[in-house]
């Protein structure tokens, strides 16, 4: 059965997904470049502590688009689950972003 026009896929939605991660990365660096500049020009101790905290959003957003990735893995014979076998890749990135 077809979809109609315009109809969201699965694939469509996977890349939006991995769309909405690679927007939202480089907005938050585009947010810390200004931050640390800024806070240098202005000698600003709070504008360099908020930058450093962004750059840690920064890694959690790829850690959790990382995860997401490996999560849609498809199965195969030496991976029934699609995520690597033993290793579960898409629960690793939660306790770290915590």
């Amino acid at each position: 059965m077809s979809h109609p026009p315009g109809h969201p896929t699965a694939t469509n939605a996977t890349a939006r997904i991995g769309r909405a991660f690679a927007v939202g990365m480089a907005l938050n660096l585009a947010f810390v470049a200004v931050e640390c500049v800024f806070g240098i020009l202005s000698g600003s101790s709070a504008l360099l502590a908020d930058a450093a905290h962004n750059v840690g959003d920064v890694l959690g957003l790829g850690m959790a688009w990382g995860a997401s990735v490996l999560a849609r893995r498809t199965p195969s014979r030496h991976t029934p689950t699609g995520s690597g076998g033993r290793r579960r890749w898409p629960p690793s990135g939660t306790p770290s972003c915590s």
